[in-house]
């Protein structure tokens, strides 16, 4: 969701370039609301994902220098501070909370966490283009667009559009020369390239009327919305599966700390997140599979695997990818040093179920339903005390007459 949204904030702020260039508009308000439009666009950019400062730091000059040879230095310093202005709430916000963030992207696009998911860049586009042909035929048609511009000599001839074209096919590469490579990191070139190519292609000369541009723009957003339904990768039920298998066993011991000590495509610490949202009964998730990677010490692992209620494991066919199940081995060595067995849940997933000496169940037992109100009210009140065995019918019952007896 996060991408996508970035993709088309991206798309919006790079066609302002081409828009600031065709603006007829050049008095104080219109440069002051051109401004605010500035940086609304931005802000939400930035506050979607930080790569989008790579587009503030490029887009806001050049719109500058445009508002500047068309309308003047003082036009240009009336939309340059309106857009500080409008900017201004979300640039506090990420100086003074930004600093997780920034260090999450910084580590995920080119520092160590990045290694783990380095791939070449051929498997790369193989893959992709194989799993993706829609997207190798429009690229194709992209490129042959501009090749043609360039063999013309047109792609000169507007320079704000081409600086529009530079800006994108630069994050292109940025893009596709950090170590960790995934698709929907590419999904702002993937987007604007084609409408930048489009706009190159059309030139100045000759603008189509107002009603026409509109239909064209309908059209287009149709065919868009259409291809944003999902088709092949739809979003599938039965990805929970596993999940709501560790969530039932759960519920059934009553295990409401569950910690997942494998990491793997079909049972992870987001999609059991995304299940207990689904979940009738209220159970706290852990994951350790970033840990080792990020050079946690094993005892702090140790230490939350002793405090979950149920640790699950899945079979070494199941699990991926290596780098997030470094500790496995280890992790249940250390339960069966604990005197824990593990218990099959479901397929390939199994979980140890822990037995601590200073556990306190304060559930009400079942099993007290049908006896009377009195009964029931002193048998709750034995198993609110700290103890593991909950007492059985005929010990209840002699509570009941002793307590009846006493006056209670």
């Amino acid at each position: 969701m996060a991408d996508s949204l970035f993709a088309w904030t991206a798309l919006a702020a790079i066609l302002l370039i081409p828009y600031e260039a065709r603006s007829d508009r050049l008095t104080i308000r219109s440069s002051i609301l051109r401004g605010i439009l500035w940086g609304a666009i931005l802000s939400l950019g930035v506050m979607t994902k930080l790569n989008f400062l790579y587009f503030v730091a490029l887009i806001i000059p050049v719109l500058v220098f445009v508002r500047l040879r068309r309308a003047g230095i003082r036009s240009a310093c009336w939309s340059l501070l309106a857009c500080a202005g409008c900017a201004a709430p979300s640039a506090f916000y990420l100086f003074r909370y930004g600093g997780r963030a920034f260090w999450n992207a910084k580590a995920s696009s080119f520092g160590a966490l990045a290694e783990f998911y380095n791939q070449p860049l051929f498997q790369f586009l193989s893959d992709t283009f194989h799993e993706s042909p829609g997207m190798a035929f429009s690229l194709l048609l992209t490129a042959a667009v501009i090749a043609y511009l360039a063999v013309k000599r047109r792609l000169l001839k507007s320079w704000p559009d081409f600086m529009a074209l530079l800006v994108m096919v630069g994050f292109a590469i940025v893009v596709f020369a950090a170590p960790n490579r995934q698709i929907r990191y590419a999904f702002p070139a993937m987007v604007a390239l084609p409408f930048l190519a489009a706009i190159l292609a059309s030139g100045e000369e000759s603008p189509a009327p107002r009603r026409t541009a509109v239909l064209a723009a309908g059209l287009v957003f149709c065919g868009l919305l259409a291809a944003a339904l999902p088709m092949r990768h739809r979003p599938n039920w039965h990805s929970l599966d596993k999940s709501n298998a560790v969530l039932a066993a759960a519920d059934r011991w009553n295990a409401r700390r569950i910690v997942l000590a494998t990491d793997s495509p079909t049972l992870n610490g987001y999609l059991i997140s995304l299940a207990t949202l689904f979940s009738s009964e209220s159970f706290s998730t852990d994951t350790l599979a970033f840990r080792a990677m990020f050079g946690a010490p094993i005892e702090a692992d140790f230490r939350t695997l002793r405090e979950a209620d149920l640790v699950v494991f899945q079979d070494a066919s199941g699990m991926g990818p290596p780098f997030t199940n470094q500790r496995v081995s280890e992790y249940e060595q250390y339960l069966k040093n604990l005197g824990n067995s593990s218990t099959r849940i479901s397929g390939d997933v199994y979980g140890y179920r822990l037995q601590r000496a200073n556990k306190v169940s304060h559930s009400f037992p079942t099993d007290i339903k049908g006896l009377p109100k009195e009964l029931a009210a002193v048998v709750s009140r034995c198993c609110s005390q700290p103890r593991l065995v909950i007492p059985s019918v005929k010990t209840r019952q002699a509570k009941f007459e002793r307590a009846t007896a006493m006056g209670w």
